[in-house]
């Protein structure tokens, strides 16, 4: 059976002679998810480049998005549920890994997780959620404080949509629907659901699209 070998995939790359690509995590993270969903690559593939470069990055304490810190949670919540593919769930996980999630746990229990000084955003939350929930990690009791500003976003946004504010946002809304569906255990109303779905596709432009509101960051 032949493999698919996937490379490092670099975002910006530059000139650096004998030095070996820099991999860029979360794009990177993006593209093998997306590939793994064909069926010409699947479970064929290998990733040893790229389980080596992040091994090298992790060692540096250099896990990060450029422009952001090491060790981020939007770069953590996009590498960790890609890494539990790549490595395999028999697997053990990378020495790294366990201090990654740490970060994100530490993150949930603030409350919803957000970068610097810019507002928590469900988009942040989720993937984070995923990464604990990916590599068994997740206990519901100790992300609670998560959960609990999830349901309060989506009852804000909902409000915010009906009255036709600015500050209405349907990717609030649609991730923080997400999360309470994955995650809620069902403290979700049925109703709130359907009203939650109602907003977004009335909010739907044309093109397919929406309209973004708040960045996660800014570089």
């Amino acid at each position: 059976e032949r493999l698919v070998a996937l490379d490092v995939f670099e975002l910006h790359p530059v000139t650096r002679g004998a030095e070996s690509a820099r991999l860029s995590i979360s794009s990177a993270a993006t593209c093998v998810r997306s590939l793994l969903t064909s069926p010409n690559v699947g479970d064929n593939a290998r990733f040893d480049p790229i389980l080596a470069n992040l091994a090298e990055r992790a060692a540096r304490k250099e896990l990060r998005t450029r422009g952001l810190q090491p060790g981020n949670p939007y770069t953590l919540g996009q590498l960790l549920p890609t890494l539990r593919r790549l490595v395999g769930k028999s697997a053990d996980p990378p020495t790294y890994v366990p201090e990654c999630l740490d970060r994100l746990r530490d993150a949930l229990r603030q409350g919803g997780v957000a970068i610097e000084n810019f507002p928590p955003h469900g988009y942040l939350t989720f993937w984070a959620l995923v990464s604990l929930q990916d590599w068994d990690a997740l206990d519901l009791s100790e992300v609670e404080p998560a959960l609990r500003w999830s349901q309060m976003e989506i009852f804000r946004h909902l409000a915010l949509l009906a009255a036709e504010d600015d500050d209405g946002d349907v990717y609030q809304l649609g991730y923080n629907l997400l999360i309470q569906h994955r995650f809620g255990a069902g403290h979700l109303k049925e109703s709130v659901l359907q009203t939650g779905l109602a907003a977004i596709f009335r909010k739907q432009l044309r093109s397919g699209l929406w309209e973004k509101r708040e960045p996660l960051f800014r570089y």
